[in-house]
């Protein structure tokens, strides 16, 4: 990335993701199924995965940003990267996952 940016998928992958996880919580052939979402374990991938969940669950669900973002808190030690705006310097203020599902 350019000077070390890295921030949250755009608005378009989030409409995709939750139009896409709606259709599988919708699928009566899955009803009595548990649904396992997952992605490598390279730390911007995990990121961004919570991401995707946490805003399916504010948007699509109506839960707050803390009550998506709390199971998430509870792994130790956290897999999770800040997310930081594009600079050439030492970031000096980092988003985390409960900041940007707050937005």
């Amino acid at each position: 990335p350019f000077n070390s940016d890295f921030g949250p998928v755009n608005l378009s992958g989030v409409v995709q993701f939750c139009q896409f996880l709606q259709a599988k919580m919708a699928d009566k052939r899955l009803a009595k199924r548990h649904l396992v979402y997952y992605c490598d374990a390279e730390t911007a991938h995990v990121t961004n995965t919570a991401f995707l969940l946490g805003t399916y669950l504010v948007l699509v669900e109506k839960w707050t940003a803390e009550e998506a973002a709390k199971p998430f808190e509870t792994i130790s030690p956290s897999p999770f990267k800040p997310y930081r705006d594009v600079t050439s310097v030492r970031s000096t203020f980092d988003l985390q996952l409960v900041d940007c599902l707050r937005g």
